[in-house]
């Protein structure tokens, strides 16, 4: 199977030409990008790219404070910025009225750029939040499938509710406590719909949040929803069947039925892994080619989080779940510590499955991180740092897409460097491309006015994005797939001090097949050279050249034009010579006479 290059394109943003960016501005202030934005020439630039799958973001529609004909804005005490989160859906049948040039032909619009994707040879994935919707969940399209309608409203816990309902003590009301630089017109702090009265019980919100008063840290737009788990007390009730599975399994078989090829499962792991082998079952009898990718976290070590059901991790998603892949936050997280030099390059082979190592979805920034080219902060924690420019990026975008035959995840700008500054609203000054404001990231602007054409953008971000299409081009190939072998080459190396200090900054390693095999090396320093010898034990040699070879030729395939001849016996003791400037990489081909 084709390695999956998955490009997440959050709509919202991607060919928004409006350069206003007024901090917390409207749609008509600040503008939006729109399905038709995704014309043709953009398609042909994704797959120019390298692309294969398109993540659609923020296509369903979900909660938000702008207005349509028929579609009145919602109560902004429940949204987050502007536009809102494109996780709080609103409506799991209908996508966004403000992706379309004309709100009332919004499902026809999304059906179109369905058909440019597919035209154009890409694999088409959807959100799938089933964790949580909107606290203001109301459906126009099958208003009678709305969740909680069935529900008793007198109990915290049945498998046959759809919501969690805070029920004791009686008559409690719902409380929001905004960020303190969130304050809007319209916001006091309630909810009518959970304000205690008749039916109007308030719900556990989708943080596992069982408190009435929720604050800023808690994700208060979203109400938690009911799979039979209780995740307070820990006690699974699946038989029967609870309800919401097959609420959540008919939402999968209408876009299915739409056309959408698979989904990116939004924060899986809290999601019983019965029903996700129960739904990825079901989807694939439909379609059995849908795919399944899974956000979900654990503790690093393998362990669960609080709020994992019983029998759920990462690990079962993918052997029981039915997911094709999940993602790979070990790995991401190590990249952005040795940037701000808490971690060390030789960490990143410490947690390699033996036999999963292939599934881990491989990603250097997504929605939730900051942008890999946003600054660098000294000791600070993976998602309170960046790599600090695009190259910095692209070398841990290549010690991450070359050491796995993983699925690669990009996300939008991130190939044109995008460093996620400016202080959008609700998101603030954090490093981020804000999911909950109408904005305008610059270099995106910049390729959709140039008609996506690479050669008309400035040459900083066009040399970023023809280098990033070269590292693509790499990892398609056979010997960095998943039928390769992987030989992480710092254990035999870090002793040495002139290996990137010992292995803080070098992360080198050999892809091996049948036919070929390569050695990496990347340099994830951003201000210093690496000059070191890699050593290549022997029975790595004997694996990689079986018979009686004698010499090793390492031909670099990019960068310099270096070019080494040495003995077998030499490369295992004295090591091939390679010079990294900073925040590079080099890939030697390697054969042997």
């Amino acid at each position: 199977m084709t390695r999956p290059r998955i490009y997440q394109l959050f709509l919202r943003v991607f060919g928004n030409p409006r350069s206003t960016n007024a901090w917390a501005g409207d749609i008509e202030t600040n503008g939006c990008g729109r399905f038709s934005s995704v014309d043709h020439r953009a398609v042909r630039y994704l797959r120019e790219l390298g692309i294969t799958h398109v993540w659609l973001t923020g296509v369903i529609r979900h909660a938000t404070v702008t207005s349509h004909p028929g579609l009145p804005g919602d109560d902004p005490d429940v949204v987050k910025g502007r536009a809102g989160s494109p996780y709080a859906i609103k409506d799991y049948y209908d996508v966004h009225p403000d992706l379309a040039d004309d709100p009332s032909r919004r499902r026809d619009e999304f059906r179109a750029l369905l058909d440019r994707l597919h035209d154009g040879g890409l694999t088409v994935l959807l959100d799938f939040v089933p964790n949580h919707v909107s606290r203001a969940y109301a459906g126009t399209v099958f208003p009678e499938r709305d969740f909680g309608r069935d529900d008793d409203t007198s109990v915290f816990f049945s498998p046959r509710n759809d919501f969690f309902h805070l029920v004791e003590p009686p008559g409690q009301r719902l409380h929001i406590r905004a960020p303190d630089h969130w304050r809007v017109p319209g916001t006091d702090g309630r909810f009518a719909l959970e304000d205690g009265g008749g039916g109007r019980t308030p719900r556990a919100t989708g943080n596992n949040q069982t408190s009435v008063v929720v604050g800023p840290q808690d994700w208060y737009e979203t109400v938690k929803l009911n799979y039979g788990y209780n995740f307070v007390d820990n006690h699974c009730a699946f038989h029967p069947r609870p309800l919401l599975w097959d609420k959540m399994d008919a939402i999968l078989a209408y876009w299915q039925q739409q056309g959408v090829d698979g989904f990116r499962c939004d924060f899986a792991h809290w999601v019983p892994v019965e029903f996700w082998s129960f739904v990825t079952t079901r989807a694939r009898q439909r379609r059995p080619e849908t795919y399944f990718l899974a956000e979900a976290y654990d503790d690093g070590h393998g362990n669960p989080l609080p709020g994992t059901p019983p029998g759920t991790s990462v690990e079962r998603l993918i052997t029981l779940g039915g997911f094709d892949a999940v993602y790979d936050h070990v790995s991401f997280n190590v990249t952005r510590q040795v940037a701000s030099g808490v971690s060390w390059a030789n960490d990143l082979d410490a947690r390699r499955h033996p036999t999963l190592a292939d599934r881990y979805c491989r990603y250097a920034e997504n929605h939730d991180e900051r942008r890999a080219a946003s600054p660098v902060v000294p000791n600070g924690g993976p998602g309170d740092t960046g790599y600090g420019s695009p190259t910095a990026g692209l070398a841990a975008s290549a010690s991450l897409f070359l050491s796995s035959g993983a699925p690669l995840l990009f996300y939008a700008g991130q190939e044109l460097g995008e460093d996620g500054a400016g202080n959008e609203g609700f998101g603030g000054e954090d490093g981020r491309t804000s999911i909950f404001d109408y904005w305008s990231p610059p270099l995106l602007r910049a390729l959709h006015r140039a008609g996506y054409d690479v050669t008309s953008l400035p040459p900083g971000p066009r040399h970023v994005v023809q280098h990033y299409a070269q590292l693509i081009a790499l990892a398609a190939e056979p010997v960095f797939s998943t039928s390769a072998k992987h030989v992480p080459l710092n254990p035999a190396n870090q002793e040495h001090a002139s290996f990137g200090d010992h292995g803080h900054w070098v992360h080198a390693f050999l892809r091996v097949t049948t036919t070929s095999a390569v050695l990496v090396a990347v340099n994830l320093h951003s201000t210093e050279s690496q000059r070191t010898r890699i050593r290549i034990p022997r029975e790595a040699l004997r694996e990689a050249f079986p018979g009686s070879a004698r010499m090793l030729e390492a031909r670099s395939r990019i960068g310099s034009a270096s070019h080494v001849v040495m003995p077998l016996r030499q490369v295992s003791t004295e090591g091939l010579p390679v010079v990294l400037t900073p925040s590079s990489y080099e890939v030697f081909a390697l054969t042997s006479s």
